[in-house]
């Protein structure tokens, strides 16, 4: 037998997505492996390195509150998994809250020098951003200073939530260490849940080799944006 028509491929790419969708939180898998879990007798007619079926999947589940995560692959090749493989989240992040302090101790901060900024991240590509500026004679220390409000696209801010909710499974366990900042993350699901880690702007905050406050900064036009480190 040939390939698969159009209508027998929209039928498969349905029926993938809906066995993806049934998935337990964290399961780990390929295409592979979910054309044999589904249909396994079009297998053969199949062309598993072609992304389109992948991509033609994931924009399926992506309308669910399911999320095929390909960046937990450690085999990229051209942006994509080579052998397709994947990790199934069963939650999504609406937003993030990231609040840095960047107090250290040392000389005394020079008036109006940026003490602490308040970062949100909205999944629908929302950004709110504030500082404070260091003030000797102001309640707190501090005074109001930038305050911006933006919007990037929505799949941008859903790369960054992406890696926030792999950074929360992984359970950190940050290292304090109290002179250099502290960082205090708040991360909202889409159940109605929050959940909160915090920790010193002491080293990186990675996911694999993605440094998320690079991200960040690359990802949202704000200057100067202190996220988790330097």
């Amino acid at each position: 037998m040939g390939k698969l028509s159009s209508a027998e491929m929209e039928q498969l790419v349905d029926q993938l997505a809906n066995y993806i969708c049934s998935l337990p939180n964290g399961r780990k898998l390929n295409l592979e492996k979910a054309v044999m879990a589904v249909c396994p007798e079009k297998y053969d007619r199949l062309d598993l390195l072609d992304c389109s079926l992948l991509r033609a999947v994931e924009k399926k589940v992506n309308r669910t509150d399911t999320i095929m995560d390909l960046t937990m692959s450690e085999n990229v090749l051209g942006g994509l998994p080579y052998r397709m493989d994947f990790c199934v989240w069963q939650q999504r992040l609406q937003k993030v809250k990231i609040v840095s302090d960047l107090l250290v101790y040392g000389p005394e901060p020079k008036q109006g020098a940026p003490i602490k900024q308040v970062l949100t991240i909205s999944s629908d590509g929302r950004i709110a951003f504030e500082e404070y500026g260091y003030n000797r004679y102001a309640d707190h220390g501090m005074k109001p200073g930038r305050k911006l409000q933006c919007t990037i696209e929505k799949e941008r801010a859903e790369k960054i939530l992406l890696y926030m909710a792999n950074f929360l499974q992984s359970e950190p366990d940050p290292i304090w260490v109290t002179d250099c900042g502290s960082w205090e993350l708040t991360a909202c699901w889409t159940d109605g849940s929050e959940e909160k880690v915090s920790g010193a702007r002491w080293e990186p905050v990675s996911v694999g080799d993605v440094d998320l406050s690079k991200l960040i900064r690359k990802e949202i036009p704000i200057t100067g944006l202190a996220v988790f480190t330097s």
